[in-house]
């Protein structure tokens, strides 16, 4: 092993068109990239006890962050009309209901935003 490389060994090799759709169906529901999820897959085969580099999930689920920030975005918005409603009635009990309904959504959507930013390894 070279010292300025933990892992000196360079694989490559020529799939299909279907394999390749298969491979990025599979590693984007994982998290992954495609060569992140098939080094984990082969690493895992072999039974190797060589550690993965640690994926940062905030990277590979970029799009889906994007995704769940503009839902967060929405309840932003959709709590300040409820709260323009409210002050313009002069009371949060018509409201009440909804809010409940907000709050359990945007529970939802942060738990799935803090799952997307955990640090795991990719084996």
């Amino acid at each position: 092993m070279s010292e300025g490389n933990q892992f000196p060994v360079f694989v490559s090799f020529r799939i299909d068109d279907p394999t390749a759709a298969q491979l990025a169906a599979v590693s984007q529901a994982a998290g992954l990239k495609p060569n992140a999820w098939a080094r984990a897959s082969l690493i895992k085969a072999l039974g190797s006890s060589m550690k993965a580099p640690a994926v940062r999930r905030a990277a590979a689920n970029a799009g889906r962050l994007d995704a769940m920030l503009d839902e967060l975005r929405a309840h932003g918005r959709n709590l300040n009309q409820m709260t323009r409603h409210a002050n313009t009635a002069g009371s949060l009990v018509s409201l009440g209901a909804d809010i409940k309904a907000m709050l359990t959504q945007t529970e939802i959507v942060m738990s799935r935003v803090l799952d997307a930013l955990k640090v795991e390894e990719d084996a």
